[in-house]
């Protein structure tokens, strides 16, 4: 029994050691505070493109609106992330044309005309890191990314009174993404992310935005 304990102290110490040593090269290589695997929280808005498309033989037009959104994730490695993101986008409807009428129905004669998307997605990510982790003055990361889900899409509008026609469509979904961070500390980053995002019947948006990232 003691030489059990003995042994099992033995291997507890060398262990512990390891670890010290470890932690003691990653401060002597002085490493970014983001080169550690760690848990994020980030943040996101800005302008989303909706390209026009057609649902039950109506063509819809829309204007430039918005898209905001929040992630939760972790950092594997210095190249690896997944998360898990919740989106709104949001387009107000410049013109209906319906398919067999001689005129197109202009938006501004309507009231409520919007469209809206929904969404909740899983993430994947991989950072090119321009410099090696083992520098600790790089700043600017870019990175590519792609992501599956699921969007609820909606659009209405109200050509007369008290009447109101609606589209509803809930389904897969799935987005590409391409970016770049720069660290302003040594636990966030500021970026800039184009979207690609596509869902059910054709809804497809496109979206520049700018991202916050806090690691804990």
């Amino acid at each position: 029994m003691k030489k059990h304990m003995f042994a099992l102290i033995t291997l507890t110490s060398a262990l512990f050691g390891a670890s010290l040593q470890a932690d003691a090269s990653l401060i002597n290589l002085n490493l970014p505070e983001e080169c550690v695997d760690r848990v994020y929280v980030s943040g996101f808005g800005g302008v989303n493109f909706l390209q026009n498309f057609h649902r039950h033989n109506t063509k819809i037009n829309t204007n430039t609106g918005f898209v905001v959104g929040a992630a939760v994730g972790y950092r594997f490695d210095n190249m690896i992330r997944v998360e898990a993101e919740l989106a709104y986008r949001h387009n107000e409807i410049s013109k209906f044309s319906v398919k067999g009428s001689r005129s197109d129905l202009k938006a501004k004669s309507v009231s409520g005309k919007r469209n809206s998307t929904c969404s909740i997605m899983a993430n994947a990510y991989y950072d090119f890191a321009n410099i090696s982790c083992e520098v600790s003055d790089y700043t600017f990361t870019p990175y590519v990314g792609v992501g599956i889900g699921y969007a609820h899409n909606r659009a209405s509008g109200s050509p007369a009174r008290n009447f109101e026609t609606s589209v509803i469509d809930n389904g897969v979904a799935y987005q590409g993404m391409v970016g770049v961070t720069h660290m302003v500390s040594a636990k966030t980053m500021v970026g800039l992310e184009y979207k690609y995002f596509v869902a059910k019947h054709d809804i497809k948006d496109h979206s520049v935005a700018v991202n916050v990232k806090r690691y804990f």
